[in-house]
């Protein structure tokens, strides 16, 4: 569903006082808010990566005879 198709739903049954252009800001909002948090998830798993990383490759060096 589109983001601009939500926010029509989410204001259903209230009065149609709201402007297309304020339908589109809060849709672009929303999406905008949606890149952030993904990208917050996103560089958070590259970080537990990294670690899990550094942690196994010093593990293996240990290891070593």
């Amino acid at each position: 569903m589109s983001e601009v198709q939500r926010i029509q739903q989410q204001n259903a049954g209230k009065p149609a006082h709201h402007s297309k252009l304020t339908i589109l800001m809060s849709a672009a909002l929303n999406i905008a808010n949606e890149n952030y948090e993904l990208k917050q998830n996103y560089q958070q798993a590259v970080d537990n990566i990294s670690k899990r990383s550094e942690r196994l490759l010093h593990l293996l060096e240990e290891i070593e005879p």
